[in-house]
């Protein structure tokens, strides 16, 4: 198959499942191009030199500020965004109309989780979302459509916030009905759990297909290193990756803890100064690296004793198969895509989102060798068994090549090669 590839992706785990998506698909003996916006990121994990790449300019303003720094976004019209992302994939649906492709493969965007670029293919396409806009739809991301606060204020203060919020509920009921229309102008969406798959029928009612990820055994393996008395988490420090409460059970058990390392390749410095000052007065040595390396990553998963992984809602948990590949031992909580991969007693342990029964589960597997091994190595094997990048993308060929083999796409899409049939702008 020749094969169209778009995202705009940053660092991080849906990059790293495109990045295998694409070298696997390769070795299959597919074309593969590869069109993105200057925001998505290269350096990290670039991919096969057999991959044409196709940079394509997208202009988006950086939005106004408060002179304290507090940003306007909630307030801001989300038209000149839109028209910018509309203009991006114009471009790159033209470039990539011309080039006849079998089929179309459409990663996440950083700036709307369904990308637009769906209504101007020609083509069959296929969107593989990672999990939908969270910030737009989840009320721990500060719901936008949970009104503020007024209570106490005087009247004045009160219709000013009310006219605030209606604006603020505006702008973002515009954004969410542009996200709704991106997903549905796809033949087929594919996301990476039972999980996702039902948040975004929740979300934007659509029908997607489970196509699970995979784990480069031969990147992430056991090494036979002296292991440390080290936790660690792999994620962007940010809220809705939970390190906070890691540290929390860390400081839940008795000395000497075990040193916290957590490895990111993205910091909200906010939250991390709320992380660092809770260490501090823990008493837990809490450490940051910052943008490792695929080579220092398994070292130091290599290195640790047990990987805790507290991801709030997690869509579906890669860093935890990486852990298991590495025969490191996985602590997750019972939430999100994690119950689908990682199994109580056999791969990790399983628990509530609390401090104190992260604190049990980190210490039996600090004070039980023979546990720790078992869980290392049985971990290997269910990788080996289920989660391999080869399996992974077996999976997306399958899916792929069911909507070059059909007329008319699959009965969930809307595909149809005439545009004029394509569904227009709202």
């Amino acid at each position: 198959m020749r094969i169209a590839v778009w995202h705009n992706l940053p660092a991080g785990g849906a990059k790293r499942a495109l990045h295998d998506h694409i070298g696997c698909l390769v070795e299959r003996g597919h074309e593969v191009q590869v069109w993105s916006p200057p925001s998505a990121t290269r350096e990290f994990l670039p991919f096969d030199a057999r991959v044409e790449e196709h940079l394509v300019n997208l202009e988006v303003e950086d939005p106004p500020r408060w002179k304290t720094g507090r940003r306007l976004d909630s307030l801001k019209s989300p038209r000149p965004i839109i028209q910018a992302v509309e203009a991006h994939c114009k471009q790159c649906a033209r470039e990539i109309n011309r080039g006849a492709f079998d089929v179309n493969l459409i990663g996440t965007c950083q700036l709307f989780a369904s990308p637009p670029i769906g209504r101007h293919l020609y083509g069959p396409s296929a969107l593989y979302l990672q999990e939908p806009n969270r910030h737009l739809w989840e009320a721990g991301w500060d719901f936008p459509w949970l009104a503020a606060p007024v209570e106490g204020r005087s009247r004045g203060v009160r219709a000013v916030k009310t006219l605030l919020e209606a604006i603020r509920i505006h702008r973002r009921s515009q954004r969410a009905r542009y996200e709704v229309d991106n997903a549905t102008s796809y033949d087929l969406v594919l996301v990476n759990s039972f999980f996702s798959r039902e948040a975004v029928l929740r979300t934007y009612d659509v029908e997607a297909e489970v196509c699970y990820l995979g784990v480069d055994t031969q990147r992430f393996r056991p090494m036979n290193t002296v292991r440390e008395d080290t936790v660690v988490g792999v994620g962007m420090l940010a809220k809705h990756k939970n390190a906070k409460l890691v540290v929390e059970a860390v400081a839940l058990m008795p000395e000497p803890r075990p040193r916290v390392l957590w490895i990111t390749a993205a910091i909200d410095e906010t939250y991390a100064t709320v992380v660092r000052n809770l260490a501090d007065a823990g008493g837990v040595d809490f450490e940051v690296r910052h943008n490792a390396d695929d080579e220092s990553l398994v070292s130091l998963l290599n290195r640790a004793c047990v990987l805790v992984y507290a991801s709030r809602l997690e869509p579906f948990g890669l860093v935890p198969l990486e852990a298991s590949a590495c025969e490191l031992p996985v602590v997750a909580i019972h939430e999100g895509g994690l119950r689908e991969i990682v199994e109580h007693e056999m791969n990790g342990l399983v628990v509530r989102p609390t401090a104190s029964e992260l604190a049990g589960a980190i210490r039996r597997i600090r004070t039980d060798p023979e546990l720790a091994t078992r869980l290392g190595r049985t971990g290997r094997a269910l990788v080996s068994a289920r989660w391999t990048t080869d399996q992974a993308a077996a999976r997306l060929e399958g899916w792929l090549s069911s909507l070059v083999m059909s007329d008319d796409g699959p009965s969930t899409g809307t595909y149809s090669s005439d545009p004029a049939n394509r569904r227009p702008l709202p």
